[in-house]
């Protein structure tokens, strides 16, 4: 899938690019090495009223309300080690959210989403009528509900012809 275009505050430094995993899988938000601590933020998908929880505090140590299973961050880059739409385990939220980066110097934040997709389309056919053929599909996915990414759905028939499509407003 490809990487959208992130969210930028007054920012100079390196963006952080919005990523897709599947559920289960690592994922990477790599930042700018220049020298300084920052703060790592996360929103999680998962939290009703969107509320900020620190993964560092200008240092690159995770806070003791994350644990190093969850995360590990150094000078350039912020590692999930097992991405979820939900609750898993001892981790209280979802990995999928909102990703804020702030840098101290210069003063500026940068933020991406990370979109964690449970699994592919899970579809099933109602063929009891070939006048009238029912296809059922969905896609499970988490990400932030701050900057909503709509999964854009194209439908084809068994040749390759476009069927229809779902853009927006999935739930």
């Amino acid at each position: 899938m490809e990487p959208t275009t992130p969210v930028v505050l007054n920012c100079s430094a390196k963006n952080l690019t919005h990523t897709v995993v599947y559920e289960g899988t690592p994922a990477r938000f790599d930042r700018l090495n220049n020298g300084q601590s920052v703060q790592w933020q996360v929103m999680p998908s998962s939290v009703v009223f969107n509320k900020l929880k620190n993964i560092t505090n200008y240092d690159d140590l995770v806070t003791s309300q994350f644990n190093n299973v969850t995360y590990a961050v150094n000078a350039s880059e912020l590692t999930i080690f097992n991405s979820t739409i939900g609750p898993q385990g001892s981790m209280p939220y979802s990995t999928a959210g909102l990703y804020i980066l702030n840098y101290r110097n210069p003063n500026c934040t940068t933020a991406a989403n990370l979109i964690v997709i449970s699994n592919g389309p899970v579809c099933s056919c109602d063929a009891s009528d070939l006048n009238n053929v029912q296809l059922t599909c969905s896609v499970v996915y988490a990400e932030s509900t701050t900057q909503p990414n709509y999964p854009i759905l194209t439908w084809r028939n068994s040749s390759g012809g476009q069927v229809g499509t779902t853009e927006s407003g999935i739930s």
